[in-house]
């Protein structure tokens, strides 16, 4: 698989080292944990990503390792990098265990980022016939892509598809609170990214 360019300066590559001590498995720690994996919280988003760089180059024949680059890409705030390495995923047709490890779904949310809605939608749609046990979640994130682009209508749609799906345990209940807020917010008062990443990631993820 092709890999975006990342520049990385001679200051991250000391850092870097002293940081791992040269061990292959505190690169793969970080690489695959994140920033939740680094002891400096300044930079660690940045840690994850020169980790996960250095993996997916290292071993470029395993598929988790391009998944994880590619999330890392996202969460850098790298959008146009990220989408490359998931299209490049989703064509060499990589199968992943759930809806928020296929290439399609990340796809989805970073082009709702890029407030490109419709790309946004038609992948997210897609990614719902592939996961229907996943269809409360992926109907949550529609409803927050259709809310994006103001259409109210079809995000109250998918928003009580949502609904309808949950359960009454304690993390559903506060999904299904978060949901009938937004329902509420027809001010549109509640940013796009606020939206999008929650709560589905805050309760279930």
């Amino acid at each position: 698989m092709s890999i975006p360019e990342l520049n990385i300066s001679a200051e991250e590559r000391a850092k870097l080292q002293t940081y791992l001590q040269s061990s292959r498995e505190a690169l793969q720690d970080v690489a695959f944990a994140g920033p939740s994996a680094a002891t400096d919280e300044e930079g660690s988003k940045r840690l994850w990503l020169i980790c996960a760089y250095d993996l997916a180059k290292g071993e470029p024949e395993d598929e988790f390792n391009f998944l994880n680059l590619a999330n890392a890409f996202y969460a850098n705030g790298l959008l146009e990098e990220a989408i490359a390495v998931y299209e490049d995923i989703e064509k060499r047709g990589a199968t992943f265990l759930g809806h928020y490890d296929d290439p399609l779904f990340n796809i989805g949310l970073v082009r709702a980022e890029q407030k490109n809605f419709d790309a946004a939608i038609v992948a997210l749609s897609e990614v719902s016939r592939r996961f229907p046990e996943a269809s409360a979640q992926i109907a949550y994130y529609l409803g927050a892509v259709h809310h994006g682009a103001g259409n109210f209508p079809k995000a109250r749609q998918e928003y009580e598809k949502c609904l309808r799906s949950l359960g009454n345990s304690e993390r559903s209940q506060k999904v299904r609170a978060k949901i009938e807020s937004l329902l509420r917010d027809v001010g549109n008062s509640v940013t796009f990214s606020e939206r999008l990443k929650s709560p589905w990631q805050e309760f279930i993820h």
